[in-house]
């Protein structure tokens, strides 16, 4: 009976690691991404991230969004509520868009 019944280390009740049931997930977006199904003057945010399919509908309900990328970017766009590398924040600014702070104090996701 004990060896048909494998034990679950890490999980119920006392279980030491609980990190893992609520670690938030963290999608990763590339500018090549942005610059393929964005157009000059959108708005980029995790919405319309997830309307266009980047993102799965899972990481707007407990999850955040992280622009990646050093590629130059071909349009202006407008970056909200997203996390996003230096790199990629210069690349958007230099495209001559703009990125918006996000509304919560959080600047990272462990």
């Amino acid at each position: 009976m004990i060896k048909r019944l494998p034990k679950k280390r890490g999980w119920g009740i006392g279980g030491g690691n609980r990190s893992l049931a609520i670690r938030k997930k963290l999608a990763a977006v590339t500018l090549a991404d942005l610059t393929r199904h964005f157009a000059t003057g959108e708005t980029v945010s995790p919405a319309t991230l997830a309307a266009r399919r980047l993102v799965s509908a899972g990481v707007l309900r407990c999850g955040t969004v992280k622009i990646i990328g050093s590629t130059v970017l071909a349009a202006a766009l407008t970056v909200e509520n997203c996390l996003i590398t230096p790199s990629a924040r210069q690349m958007v600014e230099k495209a001559g868009g703009k990125v918006v702070a996000r509304q919560d104090s959080t600047s990272h996701v462990k």
